[in-house]
């Protein structure tokens, strides 16, 4: 008779077992322990406070993938305020669904997948000739109802800008590839994240006064655009 594994960490290594090889390994240490892997110590200063709370539903990014996109969600969860709830979700066994981020309204923070690893947040998706948008993609769940008049308010809405800054910076995203899931689903119909209430401008010239300070000399004034 087979055991269980007896704990989380035996349960991914089964779960990629005969894949072998260090980068392997250091990938299951940064899905165990949230560890953020070859990022500089100024990107590090500026990422913001966050808790990690690991999905179930993630695995290896294809060979040579690179992030070249962060898409936003929301959660569609009328009467939903934690982000810990929506966590929960992503580590039922059963709901085959997970983001790397996710964002209450009063600001809390939660990263359920390591940024070297893919998420299962965009589902049937193309965009600029890119299929499978999770393979080259961080997703980033807001808590809301979804309504249209749920509000999205300042202290959820301050912590995404400054997540996404830091994730811009670190893997040198401009603001014109930072989207909602409307934007790169297959089903659009279905697929309305996030709802119309969302500030987009807002954000948009929030993020950028925060980018201004990195100038031309190394690259990041071009993230503004």
């Amino acid at each position: 008779m087979s055991r269980e594994p007896s704990s989380e960490g035996e349960r991914v290594r089964l779960r990629f077992r005969g894949m072998g090889g260090l980068g392997l390994a250091l990938l299951v240490e940064a899905f165990l322990s949230g560890k953020v892997l070859g990022a500089s110590t100024e990107t590090l200063s500026l990422r913001p406070p966050m808790r990690w709370v690991p999905a179930w539903h993630a695995d290896p990014r294809p060979a040579g993938s690179r992030i070249r996109y962060l898409i936003l969600h929301d959660t569609e969860t009328p009467g939903v305020s934690e982000a810990r709830v929506i966590a929960r979700h992503f580590r039922n066994p059963d709901s085959a669904v997970s983001a790397h981020f996710i964002i209450g309204k009063r600001g809390e923070i939660l990263q359920c997948v390591p940024e070297e690893w893919r998420a299962w947040h965009a589902g049937e998706s193309y965009l600029d000739g890119f299929d499978h948008l999770n393979d080259i993609s961080l997703g980033i769940e807001l808590v809301n109802a979804q309504t249209g008049h749920d509000p999205f308010p300042s202290a959820q809405l301050r912590s995404l800008e400054a997540l996404l800054v830091y994730l811009m910076v670190r893997h040198e995203v401009p603001w014109s590839r930072v989207l909602g899931h409307r934007q790169v689903t297959l089903k659009p119909d279905m697929k309305r994240d996030p709802a119309d209430n969302f500030p987009w401008a807002l954000i948009g010239t929030a993020v950028r006064d925060q980018l201004a300070r990195f100038e031309a000399p190394d690259g990041r004034a071009a993230l503004t655009r």
